[in-house]
């Protein structure tokens, strides 16, 4: 079953009829898991949650520059009280078209400004 086109109105009414699309969109590739030198988290740092992880890790580079027709997902996340960094990758496994709905939420998300991508992931995690 596919969600409705409006399953998300914002009318403010409850909507029974949501239902999440029974499709895994991505599929888990693999995770690397680093512990940092001291400073490397620090702002500035080599392993700081601001720098890009393509620009950290060229293998990741790699991967996905030599897979152009396939879409990924990387996750990133650190602590600095534990000096751990991990990184997670995924790739995009539903067809594009089997959920349209799907497919205007991660294109919205993709080709919105850093800083609404940024606001809507941290809004995510908090939920």
């Amino acid at each position: 079953y596919v969600r409705p086109f409006d399953f998300l109105s914002n009318d403010g009414e409850r909507h029974d009829d949501f239902v999440l699309s029974p499709y895994q969109a991505y599929s888990y590739v693999g995770s690397q898991y680093f512990k940092a030198a001291p400073g490397m988290l620090e702002e500035g740092g080599m392993l700081h949650p601001s720098r890009d992880p393509l620009d950290i890790f060229p293998s990741l580079r790699r991967i996905i520059s030599g897979n152009p027709d396939l879409d990924f997902l990387v996750v990133g996340s650190s602590d600095p009280e534990k000096s751990v960094v991990e990184t997670h990758l995924y790739v995009r496994s539903l067809a594009k078209g089997v959920d349209p709905q799907f497919d205007n939420a991660i294109n919205r998300f993709t080709n919105a400004s850093r800083e609404t991508r940024e606001r809507k992931l941290y809004l995510m995690f908090q939920l």
